[in-house]
C-alpha cells in the first residue's frame, strides 16, 4: 500500500494509476516521508545542501546556532535553518521568561496556584518538538518553515 505522488491519496495494492487524480505512479511513489511545515519557495543548490546539512542541524541546538552563522555564512541553506533555529531559540527564551513572571505572580497570590506553573513548564516542550521538526527537515535536505514561528524572518 502506498500514496499517490501527486495528490497524496492512498493507493490500494500495486496500483499504477491513482484512482483519485489519474496520475501515473512510479516505483518510488509507494514511499511517503514525514514532511513538517510549508516548503519555502527558495531553491537551494543540491551541493550547498549536501555540504551544509550538519551546520543546518546544529542551528536547532540552542547556542550552537553560531556554528552555521560563522562557518557556513555563504550557504543559503544553512542560513535558512539558522534563521529557523534562532526563531525557536528566541521564542523559547521569551516563553521561559513569561513563565518565570507568571510563577512569581501566582506564588505571591497563593501557594495553591503553584501547580499551574508546572503545567506551563510542560507546555514548553513544544519548543523541543519544533527543534526536532527543524532537525528532520535539515537532515532530509529540505527547507520548510516550522509551524507558527517559521514565518519569522530574523536572518537574511
Amino acid at each position: 500500500m502506498g500514496f499517490c505522488k501527486k495528490c497524496g491519496s492512498e493507493l490500494k495494492g500495486n496500483a499504477e494509476v491513482c484512482p483519485v487524480c489519474g496520475a501515473v505512479q512510479d516505483k518510488n511513489s509507494k514511499k511517503k516521508k514525514a514532511v513538517f511545515g510549508e516548503k519555502v519557495s527558495q531553491e537551494f543548490d543540491e551541493e550547498d545542501i549536501q555540504e551544509n546539512k550538519v551546520a543546518a542541524v546544529l542551528a536547532y541546538l540552542g547556542i550552537l546556532i553560531v556554528v552555521p552563522l560563522f562557518l557556513s555564512k555563504d550557504s543559503k541553506f544553512a542560513r535558512f535553518h539558522a534563521g529557523q533555529g534562532l526563531a525557536v531559540l528566541l521564542a523559547s527564551i521569551g516563553y521561559q521568561m513569561a513563565v518565570g513572571v507568571m510563577t512569581s505572580v501566582l506564588t505571591v497570590l497563593s501557594w495553591r496556584f503553584y501547580y499551574l506553573t508546572g503545567i506551563m513548564r510542560i507546555a514548553g516542550a513544544a519548543f523541543m518538538v519544533l527543534s526536532a521538526m527543524g532537525i528532520m527537515n535539515a537532515v532530509n535536505g529540505e527547507a520548510r518553515e516550522l509551524p507558527v514561528i517559521g514565518k519569522w524572518k530574523l536572518l537574511k
